[in-house]
């Protein structure tokens, strides 16, 4: 009888067991009621860090609905799509159900969701980036039928003007996203979603929005493979940021100019010791950087005015194509010290100079071989103006 009563007991417990929902793993079903279907397949696929991955599909039937289902364990980004363009993000907590209403021929313009939070939140931003689209693509109509006309090169103006306006209004929206959700993965697709020519908000100017997301991304979702991935990201940034900093205490005004040392158009390597004794312009350009280009006329006219006075320019390359290079030495006629190691921005010059992404950038150094002064395009006067002193206070 005590064996029986431990057996019924043991039974017991395990029904119990049964009937208590695994809080790890549980099912998400999407509803859909969708017009001017006509039969359509739907594609439910998950958002990967790198990859997407179909998880489920239906016919839309001939009342336009339908619905799929997924069971997982996080949180997660998907993506629900007929055909190839014509589709919208969801953020889908595990057990939520959704309700999803849209016209399915233009499913990112009209679609409704209820039944998720993390879906309503990208979908409000779905529907203010529509409206600033539009508006975009308004401008672009305005731009294509203006063409020719005589005042056409105000009506620009006008354009790249309100185009201005509009991607501001989407950039402060996307901070405000940002600032009230930063724990949610729908600030991480908002952060990483383009608008007109790039992204709205970039890793240089508004690094402390990918902080705020990392840090609210790493206390609600730690585990999360989307929130790992931006939080080694972010760490990433960091790292290079903290890298530059320590090059650029070493490149001072006063400190010693790195030794440089990389082949001329002959392959034969030409130091920066080799130019002691000389005022010297180090020069980081491109032969296909349209600045660069535009600059060297300047750079001719400045070096055949010194050239003989203990003036140098030191030219080193930053392009990848050899014949890119050198054809643009021979078009603009450049007559100074020629130098390329050909590997681009994976040249370790940009660490050691701690050289930003737009080309043309200077170093001046003194005959020591001490730096005297730095900067880009704009400094260019600035530049020109501190080698004629200086040339001036050593002749």
């Amino acid at each position: 009888m005590k064996r029986l009563c431990i057996f019924v007991l043991a039974m017991i417990t395990l029904l119990i067991n049964s009937c208590v929902p695994d809080e790890r793993t549980s099912e998400f079903v999407i509803h859909g009621h969708f017009t001017n279907a006509e039969s359509n397949k739907v594609v439910l696929e998950e958002l990967g860090v790198k990859d997407l991955t179909a998880v489920d599909s239906a016919v839309i039937d001939n009342n336009g609905e339908f619905t799929l289902l997924n069971t997982h364990d996080d949180i997660g980004l998907y993506i629900l799509r007929i055909g190839k363009n014509n589709f919208i993000t969801l953020l889908i907590d595990k057990s939520e159900k959704l309700q999803i209403q849209a016209d399915a021929s233009k499913m990112a313009y009209t679609y409704n969701v209820e039944g998720s939070e993390g879906s309503r939140l990208l979908m409000n931003y779905y529907k203010h980036t529509v409206k600033n689209k539009i508006k975009v693509d308004s401008l672009g109509k305005i731009f294509q039928l203006s063409q020719g006309l005589p005042e056409f090169l105000n009506i620009r103006m006008e354009l790249d003007s309100s185009y201005r306006e509009i991607f501001k209004d989407q950039q402060e929206y996307v901070k405000h996203f940002i600032s009230n959700n930063p724990a949610s993965l729908a600030s991480l697709v908002v952060l990483n979603k383009h608008f007109g020519r790039g992204y709205v908000l970039s890793e240089k100017e508004h690094f402390e929005y990918f902080q705020k997301i990392d840090s609210g991304l790493m206390a609600e979702h730690p585990n999360n493979k989307h929130a790992i991935d931006h939080h080694e990201r972010v760490s990433k940034i960091l790292m290079q940021n903290m890298e530059r900093e320590l090059a650029d205490e070493k490149l001072q005004s006063g400190k010693p100019a790195p030794e440089i040392s990389v082949n001329d158009t002959n392959g034969i390597p030409l130091p920066l010791s080799s130019t002691l004794g000389k005022i010297t312009l180090i020069y980081f350009w491109a032969g296909e950087s349209a600045p660069c280009r535009k600059i060297n006329p300047k750079l001719n006219k400045l070096y055949k005015e010194l050239k003989n006075r203990e003036f140098e320019i030191y030219g080193v390359s930053l392009d990848r194509n050899p014949n890119v290079w050198k054809a643009a030495v021979k078009l603009d006629g450049l007559k100074w010290i020629q130098l390329s190691d050909q590997k681009g921005y994976a040249s370790p010059l940009v660490k050691l100079y701690n050289l930003p992404e737009e080309l043309p950038y200077f170093y001046l150094i003194d005959k020591e071989g001490l730096i005297l002064l730095r900067g880009n395009n704009s400094d260019f006067e600035k530049i020109e103006e501190k080698i004629n002193v200086e040339l001036s206070l050593n002749n």
